[in-house]
């Protein structure tokens, strides 16, 4: 048993120090996807080593006081998950958040058992965690540092790691959030005994704060790479009417950005990052509590105020300093992978070295008083075994997706269309319910639809192939509303797709109107979204539609200078001339001088601002000559497109999807062989 003892240690050890580090290039997304791959089966690999190595007859397990809390924040993000959450794609995989504190749980009970049986393996644990952060702090320094770029010079290296803000943890405000949390370890590692640990405590801070320096310089504010968070009052606003309309469990697991459009107010437009949805909140109490509910919030509030007053001990001061400052930045910042499966490492140190042992007995006894050998470790070995079995079998087809979903981007990249939407096939075929694959697949059939419709002299064969490449990137944004029908952004897909082949298909402007309006009500304070479907309007020559539209979208946003454009534009087009003026005055306040927005808002006044002097002077009864027709305003317009007659008959198939349908989701490709 005390081989199954070491490779349980050094199974731990090995997590611990490739999680900082591991990324594969071959997904879509290299970071947190691959690590969460290898926190499910390395976790679930080392309770099987850990149930295989208990003594025969005797089965010990180290309970903490840590260990309620810990449990009932994992039950009540698993239980939000499966019962809220409408996708469960998203809560488990994408960004999988539920999967993170499931298994982060997990890895938790191991650290925590791993303590138990010799106190240096808790030293070795914290070493490895160091050497792994000190790696990711050195690489993001040579990155920062512009030293990973010199390797083109030793032949053709990916684009991806030229960048200075390249490093193994998936983004900035991970790399900065892990750092920090490792300075107090590294800290104890130069202050312990020992010249030899001084040296090594020394380098390891070194690479920490190189790395974190590297970093936050690229964080600085005004840098292009600077992150971008939710303001504070925004999430406590969100989280806060979450407590209203979804209170016990929240909005669920992966479900935050719809919580972002539905909850956020109109103030938000105000903030400098009023057009971007967010997929997380300002920090991860506010997330917790927003896709969680009440319950989350408790539970993991529990756990703080159980590490909180957890006493002061010599022996593990350094990792507790190390918890404490883990918690603080998930009070800051978003969380994030690395910082959150940190927290859940330095817990499973701290409550490690705290614990008591528990003996658990499974047996029956035979003639003599002689004990069968205990069931207990073959109980955890079978669930853990199942549990990778069963999970290896059904990531199977989701890990290959995401590779095939990449070998379409790269695709995308090279402007082989061909390729990738036969790539693209393969992917939606691999995992259905992904709804970025659908939205991907229909913008490919749509751009090739597009592509062919161009063409001088169409044959019957061209128009029966843009027929069905339209009728398929609709029938794929259609699926991509099916998987989750609350998020604006699925609906706005299809909307777009709608207003894009209005030119020469039947029925698609009511179409757009209709899933526009839809797209709108899960994302209210969108001016964005008014501002496409008043182009739908003006385009449609509704001016007085597309005016009302206009004003919405300017009461969302005020200072949005496209709002107060487009707007004037519909005013003009009405014919109202006084307030057309107006809003251009008011455009042109809002760009900056010298910019062709402000050269064409300009002209735009100037004409408006000369029909105005020749309405005044008709109205006097002044004989003037006109100043001739004025040009029609194309910005509110839908892009041209090509235009094929007599229009294609979309079908009733191609109609928006009832809100309360379950509507398509899984849609086979269309038998035609598209060229770009």
């Amino acid at each position: 048993m005390n081989s199954l003892h070491s490779v349980q240690t050094w199974l731990i050890r090995g997590i611990v120090f490739l999680l900082p580090l591991f990324f594969l290039p071959i997904t879509s997304e290299f970071f947190d996807f691959n690590k969460l791959a290898l926190l499910v089966f390395g976790s679930l690999a080392g309770v099987l080593v850990w149930a295989l190595a208990q003594t025969k007859g005797e089965f010990r397990l180290r309970v903490t006081s840590f260990d309620l809390p810990v449990l009932a924040f994992a039950l009540v993000v698993l239980a939000s998950a499966i019962i809220v959450t409408p996708n469960k794609v998203n809560a488990f995989v994408f960004p999988g958040t539920a999967t993170l504190v499931v298994f982060g749980t997990l890895l938790y009970f191991l650290v925590t058992q791993a303590s138990r049986r010799e106190e240096e393996n808790n030293g070795g644990i914290i070493v490895w965690l160091l050497a792994g952060g000190a790696l990711a702090g050195l690489i993001a320094l040579l990155s920062g540092i512009g030293v990973l770029p010199l390797l083109e010079k030793l032949g053709p290296i990916p684009a991806w790691l030229t960048q200075p803000t390249f490093n193994t943890l998936g983004g900035i405000l991970p790399a900065i959030t892990l750092f920090v949390a490792l300075l107090p370890l590294s800290i104890a590692r130069i202050t312990g005994q020992g010249a030899k640990n001084s040296a090594l405590g020394i380098l390891v801070l070194l690479l920490l704060v190189g790395g974190l320096a590297a970093s936050a310089y690229q964080a600085l504010p005004g840098k292009d790479t600077s992150p971008r968070i939710l303001p504070v009052e925004a999430g406590w606003g969100i989280a806060l009417e979450t407590l209203k309309r979804e209170p016990l469990l929240g909005v669920g697991p992966g479900n935050f950005v719809e919580a972002f459009n539905r909850f956020r107010t109109v103030e938000y437009n105000t903030s400098s990052v009023w057009n971007l949805r967010f997929g997380a909140s300002s920090n991860w109490y506010f997330e917790v509590w927003t896709v969680t509910g009440l319950l989350g919030i408790v539970a993991f509030l529990w756990l703080v105020w159980k590490v909180v007053r957890e006493p002061r001990s010599e022996g593990i001061s350094a990792a507790r300093n190390a918890l404490l400052a883990s918690l603080i930045l998930l009070l800051l910042v978003p969380g994030n992978f690395a910082l959150v499966i940190t927290f859940y490492i330095l817990l499973g140190l701290v409550a490690g070295q705290k614990g008591n042992d528990l003996t658990l007995q499974l047996a029956s006894t035979q003639p003599g008083g002689h004990a069968r050998s205990n069931l207990m470790p073959g109980f955890f070995a079978i669930l853990a075994l199942a549990g990778i079995v069963g999970i290896g079998l059904y990531s199977r087809g989701i890990y290959a997706a995401e590779v095939s979903y990449r070998t379409a981007l790269n695709s995308v990249a090279q402007n082989d269309g061909g390729a990738a939407y036969n790539q693209l096939i393969e992917t939606v075929n691999l995992n259905p319910q992904v709804d970025r694959y659908r939205i991907t697949y229909s913008q490919i059939n749509l751009a090739l639809a597009n592509s062919i419709a161009g063409r001088e002299d169409l044959t019957d064969q061209d128009r029966e192939t843009v027929s069905q490449l339209i009728q398929q990137s609709i029938r794929e944004a259609q699926a991509a509303v099916a998987t989750n029908r609350g998020r604006a952004s699925n609906w706005e897909n299809l909307a777009r797709i709608y207003q894009q082949i209005m030119p020469f298909a039947d029925d698609a402007d009511q179409f757009a109107i209709s899933t526009y309006q839809q797209a709108i009500a899960l994302d209210p304070v969108n001016p964005n979204l008014r501002i496409a479907l008043g182009g739908v309007y003006y385009s449609l020559e509704q001016y007085e539609n597309a005016v009302r539209v206009f004003e919405l979208a300017v009461s969302a946003k005020s200072d949005l200078a496209n709002a107060h454009y487009n707007l004037g534009a519909a005013l003009r087009e009405k014919g109202d001339t006084q307030r057309a003026a107006q809003e251009m005055a008011r455009t042109l306040n809002l760009v900056s001088p010298g910019t062709p927005d402000y050269d064409v808002a300009q002209r735009d006044l100037d004409e408006l601002q000369a029909k105005l002097s020749e309405e005044a002077t008709e109205s006097a009864e002044v004989e003037q000559a006109g100043s001739g027709p004025q040009p029609r305003l194309q910005a509110p317009s839908p892009a041209p497109a090509p235009v094929i007659e007599p229009p294609l008959d979309l079908g009733e198939d191609a109609a928006p999807p009832a809100t309360d349908s379950a509507g398509p989701t899984n849609i086979p490709p269309p038998e035609v062989s598209p060229s770009p």
